[in-house]
């Protein structure tokens, strides 16, 4: 089972990378980091889970949780950036409409809210990638001692 596991995060992210390719190169860009830093996250976890001999203190899973916390929020932070940027809440929604958070969102959109959601939603991702950077931040002053 583990190098199943192993096969699908290696084939899920050479088909991301090659789709990421496809597209224009400032975002591609964002969204290769965004992808590989998950991949890594995702290595690193899997091989803490099978590999790792010291269950009290599992450094590779601490690593790939603070790795996969920060593409987690750079991705947010990109939606909410693009949303403050563009003024419209597309990049928010989904091709599902009939679900709440879409009627949230269309609502926001139509009373000409979108730059402030979109603001707050980049303030969360950057939370969210300050929690990761603080995590790794931690981590490596903990192994120089």
């Amino acid at each position: 089972m583990r190098w199943l596991f192993l096969s699908l995060l290696l084939v899920i992210g050479t088909l991301a990378n090659l789709f990421l390719i496809t597209r224009s190169f400032p975002s591609s860009l964002l969204g290769f980091a965004i992808v590989d830093l998950m991949l890594l996250g995702l290595g690193l976890i899997w091989y803490g889970a099978y590999f790792e001999t010291t269950l009290l203190n599992p450094r590779s899973q601490r690593w790939g949780f603070a790795l996969l916390c920060m593409s987690l929020g750079i991705w947010i932070a990109s939606m909410g950036v693009e949303a403050a940027v563009s003024q419209s809440c597309e990049g928010l929604t989904s091709s599902r409409s009939r679900k709440l958070r879409e009627q949230f969102f269309l609502a926001i959109q139509s009373w000409g809210y979108c730059r402030e959601l979109g603001y707050f939603v980049g303030g969360l991702g950057v939370w969210v990638t300050w929690i990761g950077l603080k995590r790794v931040f931690r981590m490596a002053l903990r192994r120089q001692r």
